[in-house]
């Protein structure tokens, strides 16, 4: 493919387009030997921008670790835009409940020194200028939201899913005193040594390529088979808000792959919110870092139970060959986003390094940023739901 110079914005709006049509005839590949360092390199046949991912782990044990986090992508993000400002290159940062991305959407040309780039800033401590920026303007953010009532909840439920001991409301205090020392914490270490090694993904239309090779096994959505408790935590968290928040928990069954959990959880999110409910106020979910899945709502107060036992029976129905649910029309409208959200090289290049972060082999992370082709069937999604257990629930809000 010739190379022809030009905005990544401008080029950047057909691209997702151009690329869905053709996902379907693409092919992946993954260097067989990959080099230490070096970024797991995946091929796509036709690509008018390239793209170049950086991922840390989540590495938020506590509130604390978090606020580092947080701060230290802040920053970095700076510090990699200030670094490739005279690149064509647009770099944005996404976190999930499994890493924190650094994601650069290039011209091809610009790939390689894109990336260098973004490993010498990931090598060098941050410059304290952009980390006083950055806990300044976390500062300001948490003073703005970190008492609202939805905020409160998040810091309750994400201190649940990580067992904390005791949730940091607490956090209400934890809020406005923890960025002390934040500054000097973030500066005092380069975040590649901080984080570790961070995992890296670079989508291009070149790269190495060779015959086709077997699938690889398919990546579990959880390293270990863990045991549900038999009875699910629950917790009931007094507020002064009309509105109620509920964060629940989901384990999947033992042997539940990555690209199951996935459309599943798509599967889940069509079945519900395609019913419209006003008293449904948000609606979100998430894979997280444990292989559990993670759905947040938010209704009035009137409303909150019997949405908690929707959701529950939503998950029952689509277990059940008797089920309301379409699910075979739900699994296309699943696939038909899947593909969208697959199709640009930003998006495979993110989906490749959540699995490197989750532990995938290199087959294994180009096998999922390429997953369209190997949607799972109606039947298995349903075998799926039907051993999805609740192990948590938060409810947050008046009683």
């Amino acid at each position: 493919m010739s190379r022809r110079p030009g905005s990544v914005a401008a080029i950047a709006v057909t691209a997702i387009a151009s690329a869905i049509a053709s996902l379907q005839g693409q092919e992946a590949a993954a260097d067989p030997v990959r080099p230490a360092n070096s970024p797991l390199v995946i091929t796509r046949a036709w690509l008018p921008v390239a793209s170049v991912t950086m991922a840390f782990p989540a590495s938020a044990r506590t509130y604390r670790e978090d606020l580092v986090a947080r701060a230290s992508d802040r920053a970095l993000l700076a510090a990699i835009r200030e670094t490739t400002a005279d690149q064509a290159a647009v770099i944005n940062h996404y976190r999930d409940a499994t890493g924190r991305y650094f994601v650069a959407a290039v011209a091809p040309e610009a790939a390689e020194s894109v990336l260098r780039t973004m490993e010498r800033a990931a090598r060098t401590p941050l410059p304290a200028r952009l980390v006083e920026g950055a806990v300044a303007g976390m500062r300001a953010d948490f003073a703005f939201r970190g008492d609202l009532p939805r905020s409160r909840f998040d810091r309750v439920l994400d201190s649940r899913l990580r067992s904390e001991s005791a949730a940091p409301d607490g956090a209400d205090t934890a809020a406005t005193t923890g960025f002390d020392g934040l500054a000097d914490e973030v500066a005092a270490t380069a975040p590649a040594a901080r984080w570790g090694p961070p995992v890296w993904v670079l989508v291009d239309d070149e790269g190495a390529t060779s015959a086709p090779a077997p699938p690889p096994p398919p990546l579990p959505v959880a390293g270990s088979a863990a045991t549900a408790p038999s009875a699910p935590m629950s917790d009931q968290v007094p507020g002064d808000a009309v509105t109620r928040w509920v964060g629940s928990a989901y384990r999947f069954p033992a042997e539940t792959t990555l690209v199951e959990a996935c459309f599943l959880r798509m599967v889940l999110e069509e079945s519900l919110e395609s019913r419209r409910d006003p008293d449904l106020f948000e609606f979100d979910t998430e894979i997280d870092a444990f292989g559990r899945l993670v759905v947040r709502l938010s209704t009035s107060a009137n409303a909150s139970v019997s949405w908690e036992a929707r959701l529950d029976e939503a998950i029952v129905q689509l277990g059940s060959e008797e089920g309301r649910f379409r699910l075979g029309q739900l699994l296309t409208s699943a696939l038909s986003r899947w593909s969208r959200e697959l199709a640009p090289a930003t998006g495979a290049g993110r989906a490749a390094a959540e699995a490197l972060l989750r532990g995938a082999t290199d087959p294994q992370a180009a096998a999922f940023a390429n997953s369209t082709a190997t949607a799972p069937s109606a039947e298995r999604l349903r075998e799926v739901a039907s051993g999805v257990t609740l192990v948590l629930r938060v409810v947050y809000g008046s009683s």
